[in-house]
């Protein structure tokens, strides 16, 4: 399979987990589980995810702060579980 065609699944798949899942309407406090990288938009990291902004992981939303971050967390995301189980900890503290 050609980089193209991954890149299509890839996006495709992305789309119908977003259509999914609602995303959540609060993610104050929550952070990027992505490290700040030269690929965040502007060269800068908030790390403040955007509620618009995740992908589906192991059967959960995972939040970014930016595309770019998104786009290094698809790459390997098993080097970023241990914060993603973090951010998910959050998300299962506000849903009590």
């Amino acid at each position: 399979m050609n980089f193209l065609s991954i890149l299509v699944v890839v996006l495709l798949t992305t789309s119908f987990a977003h259509a999914d899942e609602k995303p959540l309407r609060n993610v104050k406090g929550m952070k990027c589980p992505v490290d700040a990288t030269s690929k965040c938009e502007g060269g800068y990291c908030s790390k403040k995810v955007k509620r618009d902004i995740f992908v589906k992981h192991d059967g959960r939303n995972v939040y970014f702060c930016c595309k770019g971050c998104v786009k290094d967390f698809t790459k390997d995301p098993k080097a970023f579980l241990a914060k993603v189980k973090e951010q998910w900890a959050v998300i299962d503290e506000k849903n009590k």
